[in-house]
């Protein structure tokens, strides 16, 4: 008896927890969101590995899948957190630059993901979420020393992380996780690190189990048409002018 009375006390905490998020997130809040055949299969990669990398231009929807089947996988319970993160290149990974606390310092850099957040569920929804802490934003420089079990990792903007970075979010991951990473490998905005996500994939995960990379070309761009032609053009150009970032 006593036996059976520990091993309740110890599932209660999990229960708990994904009551919380099903009690905030309904299957008809994502019934609106309708995928592209790309999309589909980036969500379907997402919700079949430990590890899925992802790469593509501008406009493909790379950061909305991805925060989508974040959301949806606690919806289902497999996950109990969202952790939310990027590279805060504009002021160092230190955030000594901007004024204000730690969550004012990341707040700028993780817009991005509040916006696409806000296309899929209400922002009444995403702030109850964010209350209850089963949302997070966390900067890659107070990742180290930390365990997420449970939890959905996306680092966004990878393109800019070097690979001691992207590895200290892999090794941060434990039991029943998922890491999402996406970048942009036409965008550099900090040169040296450019073949880092590249060689990330190519090097380190390619051949492990339950990682895929999945990338996104110029015909998934669905934000604006026009972006197309503008990308065309300036790879036209880099070629031209014999540039490589």
């Amino acid at each position: 008896m006593q036996k059976k009375r520990a091993i309740k006390k110890e599932t209660a905490p999990r229960v708990q927890k994904e009551d919380e998020a099903k009690a905030i997130l309904e299957k008809n809040d994502f019934s609106h969101i309708k995928f592209t055949h790309s999309q589909l299969n980036f969500f379907k990669a997402i919700k079949k590995n430990f590890l899925t990398v992802c790469t593509g231009p501008a406009g493909t929807a790379k950061t909305f899948v991805a925060c989508y089947a974040a959301l949806d996988s606690l919806r289902e319970g497999s996950q109990k957190k969202i952790i939310l993160a990027r590279p805060a290149v504009e002021a160092g990974e230190n955030l000594g630059f901007l004024p204000g606390s730690i969550d004012e310092k990341i707040a700028p850099y993780m817009q991005g993901y509040i916006s696409n957040m806000e296309k899929i569920i209400s922002s009444e929804k995403l702030k109850a979420l964010l209350a209850k802490n089963m949302v997070s934003m966390e900067p890659l420089a107070f990742m180290r020393s930390q365990t997420f079990d449970d939890t959905v990792l996306i680092l966004d903007e990878a393109q800019n992380a070097d690979l001691r970075q992207i590895m200290l979010v892999v090794t941060r991951m434990g039991q029943n996780s998922k890491i999402i990473i996406c970048g942009d490998i036409t965008q550099w905005d900090i040169k040296n690190r450019r073949k880092d996500l590249h060689m990330f994939y190519e090097k380190i995960a390619k051949d492990v189990p339950e990682c895929e990379r999945f990338e996104f070309t110029r015909e998934d761009i669905v934000r604006n048409p026009i972006l197309i032609q503008l990308t065309d053009n300036y790879d036209k150009y880099k070629e031209e002018m014999g540039i490589n970032s």
